[in-house]
């Protein structure tokens, strides 16, 4: 199709690299204190671009306090947690990042492999939180 707003112009490429590789590195570069929108503004704007044609919610502006300033921040969306970003971990601080790093690998940990085998299965209503279980 030639219309460039006609959802099935968009490549399975997309559909796949936008939430599972470009989410994930704005999802950690933001983690560790970027301003995503500055600092990567080609990866943001493919995937501000993209969520609007796939009718998905990645990318919402939000501020928050951090350290008593104002932070903006935008892994915020409805669809984060059909993403591989950490924000659909609940992750959004360095400390909490470095925390889930620190976890063993999957198959030492029942719990992670239930976790993860719901997220695999689609078994879960909205943001699956790591907080509780770190």
């Amino acid at each position: 199709s030639d219309n460039p707003d006609d959802i099935s112009s968009i490549c399975r490429g997309h559909r796949d690299i936008v939430p599972y590789y470009l989410c994930l590195y704005l999802g950690i570069a933001e983690v560790m204190g970027w301003d995503i929108a500055l600092r990567m503004p080609l990866s943001f704007a493919l995937v501000k671009r993209t969520q609007q044609r796939l009718n998905t919610e990645y990318l919402v502006q939000k501020t928050r306090l951090k350290e008593g300033r104002e932070v903006v921040t935008w892994m915020n969306g409805t669809s984060i947690s059909e993403t591989a970003a950490p924000q659909a971990l609940g992750i959004t601080t360095e400390r909490e990042f470095d925390v889930f790093l620190q976890l063993p690998p999957i198959g030492e940990n029942r719990e992670i492999v239930r976790v993860l085998d719901a997220m695999l299965q689609h078994q879960f209503s909205g943001k699956i939180n790591l907080r509780s279980r770190l």
